[in-house]
């Protein structure tokens, strides 16, 4: 794989090109003043790079699988790119009379922090500022409006969905589990002298494991959901007394040795109105993007809109790729 990645231009997704040969770019722009303006409303470079500072890592498709991988390289077309996707996403919603208000912004984000009270906390823990919170929470209320103008579903629709759809609301059964990895028959039976001298499971994983952060994650099993686990590991946990260990098993060249703390098996979940109401906004988009095509309003609004690109370095990739949108076939739906 390319160690730098060059951004093909995807009309349906609005993924613009970087049209630099992938290499970096090393022509330095203005710290001050705009970055580009969009129908008369400005993109300063302070929210330029305010969002690069929140882009640790890029998504990429990579042998058919959807990979998060650091970022190699400049991000600046990518993140003028989303910059411009999100002032035309609140223009569209100003247009259908959907842009969400401070006071809506104020009640989903009481909403969010009533069915999780550490929702402010974890995104802050993230680095985020609260208005950043605030102004994503506009930014997804507006994709949310505009899909769902016009749609009505009500909570006996969202009850009547939960009760036939049952597996849908049902925790899958769950392990909680300890487990040693080594990579070699040294390794093993070193580990099982300490277990048979009388050390706990959980140490003798913590000193021996070859599983990165072994030590940090006191020597836990990363999966608990038995339902996402394959066999024949899904089978030693499920079949192995509580507080027993599994014996060792030698799997694609590694010895494996797991603990049983605890497991949950399956049960309906608690259908309360924070469940009621999660369902009913789901089925509303689902309904709301079958008529709705977002997509394509997005690209028919980047191509009608007039965007001026005031930094050098970014001006001539970004209009190459807009060239190349403009004179693209609107996507079907």
């Amino acid at each position: 794989m390319k160690k730098q990645f060059c951004y093909a231009i995807a009309a349906s997704a609005l993924i613009l090109a970087v049209g630099l040969g992938c290499k970096r770019q090393e022509t330095g722009g203005s710290t001050t003043g705009d970055l580009a303006t969009v129908d008369g409303t400005s993109i300063s470079m302070a929210d330029f790079n305010d969002y690069l500072v929140r882009m640790p890592s890029v998504e990429v498709s990579a042998q058919g699988r959807q990979l998060e991988l650091p970022v190699v390289g400049s991000l600046g077309l990518q993140a003028l790119k989303e910059l411009v996707q999100q002032k035309l996403l609140l223009e569209i919603a100003k247009d259908e009379g959907v842009y969400p208000t401070d006071a809506e912004i104020k009640k989903e984000l009481d909403y969010r922090t009533k069915t999780n009270a550490d929702y402010v906390r974890i995104l802050m823990n993230q680095g985020f500022a609260m208005h950043q919170i605030q102004e994503d929470l506009r930014l997804e209320l507006a994709r949310n409006n505009i899909v769902t103008k016009g749609v009505t579903v009500t909570d006996a629709d969202a009850k009547n969905f939960i009760k036939t759809h049952p597996k849908n609301f049902t925790n899958p059964p769950s392990v909680d589990a300890l487990w040693i990895v080594v990579k070699t028959e040294k390794a093993k039976d070193a580990a099982q002298k300490e277990l048979a001298s009388g050390s706990s499971f959980q140490t003798v994983a913590m000193t021996y494991s070859a599983f990165p952060n072994a030590k940090a994650s006191g020597g836990k099993f990363p999966s608990t959901d038995l339902s996402q686990i394959g066999d024949p590991v899904k089978g030693w946990l499920t079949n192995t007394p509580l507080l027993k260990p599994t014996g060792w098993h030698q799997v694609q060249g590694q010895w494996l040795n797991f603990y049983i703390n605890s497991r949950t098996p399956a049960k309906p979940m608690v259908v309360d109105g924070d469940m009621i109401e999660s369902v009913r906004r789901n089925l509303a988009l689902q309904k709301g993007s079958q008529t709705t095509d977002l997509n394509k309003r997005m690209v028919d609004k980047l191509k009608s809109s007039k965007i001026d690109i005031d930094v050098p370095f970014l001006a001539t990739p970004w209009k190459e790729a807009s060239d190349r949108l403009k004179a693209s076939p609107t996507p079907a739906r």
